[in-house]
């Protein structure tokens, strides 16, 4: 008697896609983040680059020479921590959600994911909060994103 060596379901996978491709496929789908160039907002903040100069409540940014200050404490940042202030601080008291930080901060990959705007946020906030973990300036709004929160001057 000859043995059949041949799996007799193997042609069941042959052009189907496995349960694992499939999970995979559907997190790539909740971390999907439309076309980038939809946000606005992103790119030139500083039309007039005579004006590089951008201030909301403690913070200043020198965009000329990547400098920022907050209550008159230069701070130093990375280049991600720096293009997010700046977004943040262009628009103060503004939610941004989480695909528009990926969008404007990673424009140019198409791999960054909500995760790395999550990121971001922690590390930009170990940074200039007293208390990272009860945040003053960059706070978030449930369900929402994360906005700049700024005393307004009466």
């Amino acid at each position: 008697m000859a043995v059949n060596l041949v799996d007799k379901d193997a042609h069941r996978h042959v052009g189907s896609v496995s349960p694992i491709t499939e999970r995979r496929k559907g997190a790539e789908r909740r971390n999907f983040i439309p076309d980038r160039r939809e946000f606005v907002g992103c790119g030139g903040l500083y039309a007039d680059p005579a004006k590089s100069d951008l201030s909301a409540g403690p913070f200043v940014i020198d965009d000329r020479q990547k400098l920022v200050f907050i209550e008159g404490e230069r701070m130093h940042l990375s280049r991600k921590e720096y293009a997010l202030l700046t977004l943040l601080a262009a628009d103060p008291g503004r939610v941004f959600s989480n695909k528009e930080i990926v969008a404007c901060l990673w424009a140019d990959r198409s791999d960054a994911t909500v995760s790395d705007a999550i990121q971001s946020i922690y590390l930009l906030r170990k940074r200039i909060e007293k208390d990272p973990k009860n945040p003053r300036w960059i706070q978030t709004a449930n369900g929402f994103g994360y906005q700049l929160v700024v005393p307004v001057k009466v």
